[in-house]
């Protein structure tokens, strides 16, 4: 972000050197280098590489995960598809699946080498897990942004947690969601929101078709419905409220 106000110094020096054949580079990063790579046509590194999403393990490497140092403990599931279950529910995020696993463990007797169904629900639904699916909520430094998003997460969250059978929800619906509470969002902006989500592993489209689902299913216990429904419309007042209190101010410019 610092490089980009300044014109892409440091960046356009890197390219520049690669070019040459000299060395080759490889640059980690969230959003701020996303935009640079993908939306910011002024930027060195626009066209300049591949791009590496990393998102889940290998099914096969998290069950592998789950289970076999478990097996090195004397520690089995009861019974094969709980293994499959947890792998699942973690979205096959390897740190998840670790933590889940921990607290397994920690919940067993004296004694005790068999883990049941309800033993995985327990550690599914475990406070250390939900802390390390936080931080969700604030990707970027931009607040409007950031509340963009926490209207797509919860409106997925509703989708998910409620009694219509939705598997997940489309950009249309958001922007159906949006006009709906008389607020004039930039769909780039949306489109922007999704894909910095997707780029954070919370969700993902599902199948590669229009909806999206999240991408850790257990992201969704965290909400009950009504909670959820009622933090989308706070945010959707907020922002049509922001967009009002802003109004005067440019209507004050356009006559000044």
């Amino acid at each position: 972000r610092a490089d980009a106000a300044a014109g892409y110094r440091q960046l356009a020096a890197l390219r520049a050197i690669s070019e040459e054949g000299r060395c080759h580079f490889m640059l980690a990063g969230f959003w701020d280098l996303y935009e640079a790579v993908t939306l910011d046509f002024a930027s060195p590194l626009r066209n300049f590489g591949e791009v590496i999403h990393v998102g889940g393990l290998e099914d096969e490497a998290c069950q592998a995960l789950a289970t076999e140092p478990m097996a090195r403990l004397g520690v089995h599931f009861s019974a094969p598809e709980l293994p499959r279950r947890l792998v699942a529910a973690c979205g096959r995020r390897a740190n998840l699946v670790a933590i889940v696993c921990q607290q397994l463990l920690s919940q067993l007797g004296r004694g005790q080498r068999v883990i049941d169904a309800a033993q995985l629900h327990a550690a599914l639904v475990a406070e250390p897990v939900f802390d390390a699916l936080a931080g969700w909520a604030r990707l970027t430094p931009d607040p409007m942004a950031n509340r963009i998003d926490r209207v797509v997460v919860y409106r997925l969250a509703c989708a998910q947690l409620g009694n219509g059978g939705e598997r997940g929800v489309r950009l249309e619906d958001l922007l159906a969601d949006v006009d709906a509470a008389g607020v004039r969002l930039d769909p780039e902006a949306l489109r922007r929101s999704l894909a910095r989500l997707q780029l954070a592993y919370v969700i993902r489209r599902d199948e590669d078709g229009p909806r999206f689902v999240f991408a850790v299913p257990l992201f969704a216990t965290q909400f009950q419905w009504e909670e959820a429904r009622t933090l989308q419309q706070r945010e959707l007042q907020a922002m049509a409220q922001e967009e009002a209190a802003a109004s005067p101010r440019r209507v004050d410019d356009a006559t000044s």
